[in-house]
């Protein structure tokens, strides 16, 4: 019989041209309650390892993005293990952060940090099999505005590559590779904790305007807005003229989006606590708006006091608010040709305009 020692060469010397057994892996970052800790895990999805051949562990590396200003260190070590050909081994490699890039331009609410283990000595797997949910490391990380979701993995697409995120071209790309040379690692899988935001129903008076802003609990940076409006920034201003329903698409840096909706409820003139405005013999003059079809300015008279304009869309979403006295002069040149919603509004009188830009 070969000793230990003759065995475990020949089986490396055969490693670097085997392919793995185990041919697809997940990553996934979880907040541990009990430990305080983010536990950095593997998932094996497709394929197995049991021989020493199938389980060592060869280059890798395992990224995550904090909130910038984080202190980030690692707490435990778990797998794989050193002298574990044998599965009698309970001392864990050593994992360790190979690149740290603070506050990138590109991204500047997160710091990024790269960790790979060390391949010296040889270090294995204990037997892998679909589905298995392993703990490489764990990292106990500190932060001002830290919470269990705003601490990811590195999203390749979101974040920025080597070449947009420094200066010295560092890498935060993963990787994973076990037991041969082959690529195994696809993607990431989502924390446990789900994404948390929403809006509230709102009443207003008619001829008033609100705005919109969904209120978001712990959610990782970059964050994007997809309104049914069109527009893409967290709050918005709504002028609507009956009752409207609105909704709201929020994707983090995770890459999960949720939906979240409200309806702006127009109470009329007299009714819901809205009082009714009297015009005094002043202000009983009709405002008026002219040239309408118009394809470049709207001339606007009449108007006996401040006022602020509104220029909204036929779906209620605001383009542009302006203050106004006297008789004045809106610019539509820049509009596209459609039907557009002028409200204006001062302290005791509001009128509303349906305007056709050709």
């Amino acid at each position: 019989m070969l000793p230990r020692t003759a065995i475990l060469i020949a089986t490396l010397l055969l490693a670097f041209i085997s392919n793995a057994q185990v041919s697809s892996i997940k990553y996934k970052l979880d907040y541990n309650e009990v430990t305080e800790l983010y536990d950095c895990k593997i998932i094996i999805e497709e394929g197995s390892a049991s021989s020493i051949i199938e389980r060592i562990q060869l280059n890798s590396q395992y990224s995550v993005v904090v909130p910038t200003g984080s202190t980030v260190e690692i707490a435990e070590l778990n797998m794989p293990r050193t002298g574990n050909q044998f599965f009698d081994s309970s001392t864990p490699a050593t994992w360790k952060a190979t690149s740290i890039i603070y506050q990138p331009e590109i991204l500047p609410d997160n710091d990024y940090y790269a960790f790979s283990p060390n391949l010296s000595p040889s270090a294995f797997y204990n037997e892998l099999t679909a589905g298995d949910e392993v703990i490489l490391f764990s990292l106990k990380i500190i932060s001002p505005d830290l919470c269990d979701r705003n601490v990811r993995l590195y999203n390749k697409e979101i974040d920025p590559t080597a070449i947009q995120i420094s200066a010295i071209g560092a890498d935060f790309s993963n990787g994973f590779t076990l037991g041969g040379i082959n690529q195994l690692y696809d993607g990431n899988m989502m924390p446990n904790t789900g994404m948390k935001a929403e809006m509230l129903d709102i009443e207003i008076c008619e001829g008033e305007c609100t705005t919109l802003i969904p209120e978001l609990q712990c959610l990782a940076h970059p964050i994007t807005y997809q309104w049914s409006t069109g527009e893409t920034t967290r709050a918005i201003n709504v002028c609507p003229n009956s009752d409207s329903y609105y909704t709201l698409d929020v994707t983090d840096g995770h890459g999960e989006t949720i939906t979240i909706e409200t309806i702006v409820s127009v109470n009329e003139t007299g009714s819901g606590g809205c009082e009714q405005i009297t015009p005094t013999s002043d202000q009983s003059v009709e405002v008026k708006v002219y040239p309408n079809p118009t394809n470049s300015t709207l001339n606007i008279k009449n108007l006996n006091d401040k006022s602020q304009a509104y220029i909204m869309n036929s779906s209620g979403a605001v383009l542009n608010t302006e203050a106004i006295q006297n008789e004045a002069s809106l610019d539509f040149s820049d509009y596209p040709s459609g039907i557009y919603v002028l409200n204006i509004k001062s302290a005791d009188t509001y009128s509303s305009h349906k305007i056709h830009k050709l």
